[in-house]
């Protein structure tokens, strides 16, 4: 390989002066000449007039950029340096990959001998690295002896700039005194060496020059830029998170107090979604010491400033401790303020903003006393406020409701712990009357319930697994006393309710339990809902169904004063209650009571839980024998579960999953064939099992089909129910993506197997169309695993077959024309084989035989099986229309060849109910009127009538076992084999 040789020149910036564009081209033929490689590196492309000059492609310039973590790693490996954190490293302190600064890093750490202390103490990037800060005096003292002042003086003011610019923010800095001249001159020049252009008008400062106004410039001209820095960045109509944090960090260090109050009001005047947005990006808000004042020199901007990080660290703080460090501070320098009234409405915002937010770390730390100073500040704005705002005050309430008592629900239903409610009772025990009626009046509005005072505390309990039977229901008995002494008998009762299910549910103390609730009910009255809804609970976890639903009845009937969501609960024990002693119908109404009152709930969880409570009432419908009422629920069941997100919740997966699940449990207690999971689990259900309000925690991550082809299971199943409400007539109406492979295949089985049983002509036409055209695809794609994946739906519908595909499959299609017939003869139904006869004629999208279909109608001889078997069949439809008496061979001969054919139709289980009707009655018949016939009749009189009689087992083992007690008394010369082929039918079942 021959090796490259040639000429680098290193940096090349000038202007193409005509005498330099004309040694360059002579430059350019020498190394032309003497096949040298002339590179240059250079800030800027060449112009295209030397570029035409010098006949070369302006494509020949390539852009070198920062390096990558990449290219970092690939020089690393290369020095066979093998610790991965390095190439992260280098890439941070090299300002994201500055291709002179990486070597210098690189050189540095390689003399140091790539110390580890480095990357534990994170010596250069806290203290400075010895190379890189080389570089940048090498920059710096290139920028005094090559750059004119203007350009320098330009430089130094956008190096005080964190983050990017734009060419407007270049001219606002070209303006402050001293001026530069046609600042916007000097900047393009700049462009390429010293400025990187990341867009059409985004810019950034080569990191070369990152601390060059630090180093160049006194303190008074950093003040001075930095001032207008922060008033150059709030010009921009819209301002973007990262450019505000740029901006605050100008404001203050240039002590430009407009900007920093404007960037505080523009936080504290957004709605608290908005505020949860900006949190993560708002750094230098939440990042602020609290070991000193925010903005010492003015005590108006630096309350303000604590306000904002308050605000900003409720959405980012996972524990309160920073939050009560800054809520002590902002309280520390509130009192610094000397403005009363300024100080007041500022400190009323905040705490109203605090009070009404959900934070990550849950309630506020000592809300009470927000909540306290709050209600100081609106009884008293009349004595701080100005005269002239005197008659201006903030209103303290919303709708007639005062606003302390929304926050201070809000701030309740969020603490985590039980015992942490017991600080918040003992403040409300304290409070004035009047403060105390501001916090409750809330709960008389019939919206609101008084368990969301300590719903959040059980909550949080119960997702932690912390409830603690002895030490919690004691909580709650002081809770109730302090309830009491106030009159707030619906707290108290509340508070017992509590108590008693934490000793039912975690202590497993039903006795005592059920002791307490009898007190209370003595205590407030026999009839008093929340408590006789509780007794219910209990007695419903204990097993004890008709007590439960003796208590439920009276609440759900007597229409209880409870919550929605308590009815809905109500609703569905009650229910599963009635499930479990067979009262289908009762469990019906109750789980639709439960699913309407689910439907008036505000809560996003409830909605799954109410369509599955509808799926549920479907269920106990089928159940109790109404399989129309079923299907018609479910229809609704789909419509409404295209409108839920499986991922959006653990119980919305749980319905999607559920409502499939109960589909296959259907289609097989319809059909009698058994199915199981993927992991060999048998469809089974239970009371309720669609609306579990607590599902499987890995329920979310099993697989889950389609809504089509939940849908095309619905349709399937009102198939095999031989019922009609419009599903599979209506059925491309209701697929939201179309046609589904999987589904047709699904599909096209129980429409025959609807034919069959009802004797349906023009179905099972329409069935052998799909059933064809699905067994042509497959032939061409191979076998079924090539052809369906439930796993991976293809969407579409399969074609038609081809003239030669029908060819191939006419002696399958033939078989199922023969079992049709034949089950229409088991049926002394004459009438459906003519008209079955009449629509062969035509082409269907399948194949039939013209000597089949004379054969058929008994106009000529047989000239193979499938001919023969249809010449038995005309036999036994002429016996029918002329009432003659077939023979005992032909009677025995035409049900085991069908049983036999049927198997590859897999119609054997449809036929055999009705074949052993049909073969009963005959024997009745034969054994009465044609023993003459029979061998031995006598002998084998008595297990023949009883294989007729028998009432038990699948019909297809009864007929089997028919046929066989029959076949000695036919004297059929090959016998044996004849009876070890109805053993192994007897083994397939299918």
């Amino acid at each position: 390989m021959r090796s490259i040789t040639g000429l680098l020149i290193d940096d090349f910036e000038c202007k193409f002066e005509p005498h330099i564009s004309e040694k360059l081209l002579l430059l350019k033929s020498v190394c032309d000449r003497t096949d040298l490689l002339l590179l240059f590196t250079s800030p800027r492309l060449p112009s295209s007039d030397f570029l035409f000059c010098a006949n070369l492609p302006t494509a020949i310039g390539q852009k070198i950029t920062e390096f990558t973590e990449n290219d970092i790693q690939e020089i690393l490996t290369g020095l066979g340096v093998q610790n991965a954190s390095w190439v992260k490293y280098i890439h941070l302190i090299s300002g994201g990959g500055h291709p002179q600064l990486a070597i210098a890093a690189i050189q540095s750490m390689q003399n140091n001998g790539w110390d580890t202390k480095e990357l534990n103490t994170l010596g250069s990037l806290l203290g400075g690295n010895p190379a890189i800060e080389q570089i940048h005096l090498q920059s710096r003292e290139r920028l005094l002896n090559e750059l004119p002042k203007n350009s320098r003086r330009l430089l130094e003011r956008l190096s005080l700039k964190s983050g990017s610019f734009k060419r407007s923010f270049v001219l606002d800095m070209a303006q402050i005194s001293p001026v530069v001249s046609d600042g916007g001159l000097f900047f393009d020049r700049l462009i390429g060496s010293w400025v990187d252009q990341h867009e059409r008008d985004r810019f950034a400062l080569s990191p070369l020059l990152s601390n060059l106004g630090n180093n160049t410039l006194t303190d008074d001209q950093k003040q001075k830029i930095n001032f207008e820095i922060a008033n150059s960045i709030l010009k921009e109509k819209s301002l973007s998170p990262i450019e505000a944090n740029s901006a605050l960090l100008a404001a203050l260090s240039g002590k430009n107090v407009l900007v920093i109050i404007g960037l505080c009001l523009s936080v504290l005047k957004e709605e608290q979604s908005v505020i949860e947005m900006l949190a993560p990006h708002f750094i230098l808000f939440r990042l602020m010491r609290t070991d000193r004042f925010a903005y010492e020199d003015d005590p108006n901007v630096s309350q303000m400033f604590r306000g904002v990080q308050l605000l900003l660290l409720c959405h980012m703080e996972e524990k309160n401790e920073k939050f009560s460090d800054v809520l002590k501070s902002f309280e520390a320098e509130s009192n610094r303020v000397d403005n009363i009234a300024g100080r007041n409405i500022l400190t009323l915002a905040v705490y109203v903003k605090l009070l009404l937010t959900t934070s990550k770390f849950g309630a506020i730390p000592h809300f009470w006393n927000l909540i306290y100073k709050l209600d100081v500040l609106f009884e008293s704005q009349e004595e701080y406020l100005p005269d002239h705002l005197s008659n201006e005050t903030i209103s303290d309430e919303i709708d007639g409701v005062p606003l302390l008592g929304f926050m201070f629900i809000n701030q309740a239903q969020q603490i985590k712990q039980i015992s942490e409610l017991l600080p918040v009772f003992e403040f409300v025990n304290s409070c004035s009357l009047k403060l105390r009626q501001k916090l409750f009046k809330l709960f008389n509005k019939q919206e609101f319930e008084v368990d969301v005072l300590v719903m959040g505390a059980w909550l949080g309990e119960y997702d932690a697994k912390t409830i603690n039977p002895s030490i919690h229901s004691a909580v709650f008995v002081r809770l109730e006393e302090l309830a009491k002494s106030w009159g707030e008998n619906n707290l108290a009762v509340c508070c017992r309710k509590f108590r008693a299910l934490i000793i039912d549910e975690y202590g497993n103390n039903k006795d005592q339990a059920l002791v307490i609730l009898d007190e209370g009910l003595v205590l407030y009255g026999e009839t008093n809902s929340e408590l006789v809804r509780a007794k219910a609970k209990v007695l419903y976890r204990a097993k004890d169904h008709q007590s439960s639903l003796e208590l439920s009845t009276i609440l759900i009937e007597g229409d209880a004063l409870l919550s929605k969501t308590e009815k809905a609960f109500l609703g569905r024990e009650a229910a599963i209650s009635a499930e479990n002693q067979g009262d289908f119908e009762t469990a019906r109404r109750y789980y639709l009571y439960g699913s309407n009152a689910a439907k008036e709930c505000s809560i996003s969880e409830m909605i799954p839980m109410r369509v599955g409570l509808m799926a549920d009432a479907a269920l106990a419908s089928w159940h109790s024998g109404d399989h129309e009422t079923c299907l018609r629920d479910f229809i609704t069941v789909l419509q409404e579960l295209q409108n839920i997100d499986p991922k959006s919740s653990l119980r919305a997966a749980h319905c999607h999953a559920t409502c499939r699940h109960i589909l296959l449990w259907l289609t097989q207690n319809i059909t009698g064939e058994k199915h199981f999971h993927s992991d060999d689990e048998e469809t089974k259900i239970y009371p309720g099992i669609v609306s579990n309000p607590e599902p499987h925690s890995e329920i979310g991550k099993r697989y889950l089909a389609p809504i089509e082809m939940a849908w095309y299971m619905l349709a399937a199943l009102e198939n095999y129910s031989c019922l009609d409400v419009g599903i599979t007539q209506n059925l491309t109406a209701y697929l939201p993506k179309g046609s589904v492979f999987e589904g047709e295949l699904l599909l096209s089985p129980s429409k025959m197997r609807k034919a069959f049983t009802l004797l349906d002509t023009t179905l099972f036409i329409e069935a052998l169309k799909e059933t064809i055209a699905e067994l042509a695809y497959v032939r061409d794609r191979g076998d079924y695993s090539n052809s369906f994946d439930i796993h991976s739906v293809t969407y579409g519908s399969i074609p038609i077959p081809t003239q030669n595909q029908q060819e191939e499959l006419f002696e399958i299609a033939e078989k199922f024309v023969l079992c049709f017939g034949a089950n229409c003869i088991f049926s002394n139904n004459i009438a459906a084989p003519d008209l079955l006869i009449n629509c062969l004629v035509e082409n269907q999208g399948f194949k039939i035989r013209t000597e089949l279909l004379n054969s058929l109608k008994g106009d000529t001889q047989s000239i193979d099986y499938n001919t023969s078997i249809a010449e038995q069949l005309a036999l036994h439809r002429r016996a029918i229309e002329n009432k003659v008496i077939p023979s005992p061979k032909q009677v025995f001969e035409l049900v085991f060849k069908i049983l036999q054919v049927s198997g590859q139709t897999n119609s054997r289980s449809v036929i055999a109910k009705s074949a052993y009707v049909w073969l009963s009655a005959k024997w009745t018949f034969i054994l009465d009127n044609q023993r003459f016939l029979l061998k031995c009749p006598s002998f084998y009189e008595k297990p023949i009538t009883q294989a007729c009689n028998v009432e038990d087992g699948s019909y297809l083992e009864r007929l089997i076992d028919l046929l066989q007690a029959t076949l000695p008394t036919l004297e059929i010369g090959n016998a044996n084999q004849l009876n070890q082929i109805l053993n192994g039918l007897r083994k397939t079942k299918c």
